[in-house]
């Protein structure tokens, strides 16, 4: 693909809710050649898609183009994962992905790292997590969900709070390497917690995403094993801010993209669950095992009583803290008050695409 060409796209894709990264070097059109370049021709139909699903009818009536003609080049580019697709070649729904979240998830079987260098190094910038992460006025992209057995019986739990909901009401789950601490073992860096099949998709997704060969379909009891190995790793829940989910990420503080943008470069960017940690100072032994597992430091052992006490406003409310301790009641779960609490309205991620266009202004394809 010409540079010309490359710089087209990158145009394009900053006309999407979530915009094309921007690199430190202005050279960001090299994202589209540095694993599988793409032709002239294909970029030219990526220039005529949408980031959210069309009947490859109408993507056909837009460009003056056969199906015929159409249907190959779709299919190398759902190869090289631009392009996700619902249904058959034929009749089926086609859409290109925002870069992240997004296309960035879909490569992780093909990282090489000369890849994962240009993207640690060049194109994590400020302007990058804006256009990824949002601003405090925009409604997030992800949230945690706290460990189901951390929150007391007698708390009223919403579907949406619950990972178990999502995994028995979904009708389909892939399981993909977790991309970020795959990058992180390229640099040579990371550490030791699982990483082979530790994300999950879910609905239509988890299909097109296997179809691309980035992922493998399970069943529900099998997502339940890998939930039981995240918690036995340590790890924190994060999902989309989704009635229902396009992925759940069971997340380490050293090597997530996501988490470590969360608790240390763009502090407004922090995902909370509905949920905050609270200590019971009469059953607190002050062992300092809940500050342990405290990633956002949270959590510190006070001098003069020697109890763990707690900094509300770091508390992401995820509940290791609570799986933690070894003395019951000493530290528990409870709701946020109601004006903290966090609704979720979109009901798909296409929906809280649709959002975030209108909160970016960046909602040309939305009109």
């Amino acid at each position: 693909m010409h540079e010309e060409m490359a710089k087209k796209l990158v145009e394009h894709y900053n006309k999407f809710p979530i915009a094309h990264p921007k690199s430190v070097d202005g050279d960001e059109w090299r994202m589209f050649e540095l694993l599988d370049p793409i032709s002239d021709e294909e970029a030219e139909v990526m220039l005529n898609l949408r980031p959210y699903p069309e009947h490859i009818d109408d993507i056909s009536e837009r460009m003056g183009r056969a199906k015929s003609e159409l249907i190959p080049l779709l299919g190398s580019l759902q190869k090289k994962a631009w392009v996700l697709r619902m249904g058959s070649p034929e009749k089926g729904q086609y859409w290109t992905q925002c870069w992240g979240p997004g296309q960035y998830e879909l490569l992780v079987n093909r990282y090489t790292p000369e890849y994962v260098q240009y993207i640690t190094q060049k194109i994590v910038t400020p302007e990058t997590l804006v256009n990824i992460y949002g601003t405090p006025d925009m409604t997030p992209g992800f949230r945690i969900l706290p460990r189901e057995q951390s929150i007391p019986m007698d708390i009223e739990v919403y579907p949406y709070e619950m990972i178990s909901h999502m995994i028995m009401e979904t009708d389909q789950i892939a399981l993909a390497d977790c991309m970020c601490r795959t990058k992180a073992k390229l640099l040579g860096q990371g550490c030791d917690a699982p990483r082979d099949s530790m994300c999950m998709w879910f609905s239509f997704w988890a299909q097109a995403i296997v179809d691309i060969g980035a992922a493998k379909l399970v069943g529900k009891d099998e997502a339940l094993k890998t939930l039981k190995r995240a918690h036995n790793a340590g790890l924190i829940h994060q999902v989309t801010t989704t009635h229902e989910p396009l992925f759940l990420c069971n997340c380490c503080p050293c090597c997530c993209d996501p988490l470590v943008a969360a608790l240390s470069i763009v502090p407004y960017t922090t995902m909370h669950s509905n949920f905050v940690s609270e200590v019971n100072m009469e059953l607190c032994t002050g062992c300092g095992d809940c500050i342990k597992t405290c990633y956002p430091h949270a959590l510190e052992l006070e001098r003069k009583t020697e109890k763990a006490v707690l900094e509300v406003e770091k508390c992401i409310g995820c509940g290791l803290c609570v799986a933690a301790c070894p003395h019951p009641g000493a530290i528990t779960l409870q709701r946020k008050p109601t004006e903290e609490v966090k609704v979720v309205n979109s009901r798909t991620w296409h929906d809280w695409l649709a959002l975030r266009a209108k909160e970016s202004g960046r909602d040309e394809f939305y009109k």
